[in-house]
């Protein structure tokens, strides 16, 4: 059985997700509300992070308290510790790619336009060529690439969580061609739009 005992994982609002997992499987989830996370300036970029052998029983312990301790103080104070392990996290994982973590930041803020990556890279004090060959050491995607991906990430929480039909959600995403954006939607997932939502939908 795989061991993830270190690892804490962590998912964006609006992000898509599926877990799936064997009987076996233990740990905890925590849900939290955007305004808490913006109260505390929690930022969720890191996919994941891994806690120190050291700290493992300490992180439980205090994973514990947060589901049962009923002392207002106390439980604040288990918050207050995990909270600092999600910006240590945040903190280090900045530090290995600040420039990609930025893109990626301009490319959620402009996911509904079809910027040329000549634009992100101006904004980004940079060239095309840096910034495609820092994203492919970083995430094994050309910029463009990732700017697709983010795009078709966007596109299949609109197909599960919204009534927008294919074609206003091609149209939504900056994508003037409804077929091109259908190609490049199975490219990155081997399903249509249509059968995606299909599939989805019906597990919900």
């Amino acid at each position: 059985m795989l061991n993830l005992r270190q690892r804490i994982f962590t998912t964006n609002p609006r992000q898509i997700h599926n877990w799936e997992y064997s009987a076996e499987t233990q740990g905890y989830f925590i849900l939290m509300e955007t305004s808490f996370a913006q109260q505390y300036n929690i930022d969720f970029s890191t996919p994941y992070q891994d806690i120190d052998k050291e700290e493992i029983s300490f992180v439980e312990t205090v994973l514990k308290k947060m589901l049962v301790e009923e002392d207002k103080q106390k439980q604040e104070i288990a918050i207050s510790y995990f909270i600092s392990l999600l910006k240590k996290g945040r903190t280090i994982y900045r530090s290995q790619d600040t420039l990609i973590f930025k893109y990626k930041k301009l490319l959620m803020e402009n996911i509904h336009t079809n910027l040329p990556i000549t634009a992100y890279a101006e904004r980004l004090k940079t060239t095309p060529e840096t910034l495609s060959e820092l994203c492919k050491v970083q995430t094994g995607l050309s910029a463009k690439q990732l700017q697709l991906d983010m795009k078709i990430t966007e596109a299949k929480r609109l197909l599960l969580y919204t009534t927008l039909n294919i074609n206003e959600i091609a149209f939504k995403l900056g994508f003037e061609d409804n077929s091109y954006f259908a190609k490049i939607f199975r490219q990155k997932t081997s399903f249509s739009p249509t059968a995606f939502q299909k599939k989805y939908l019906k597990k919900s």
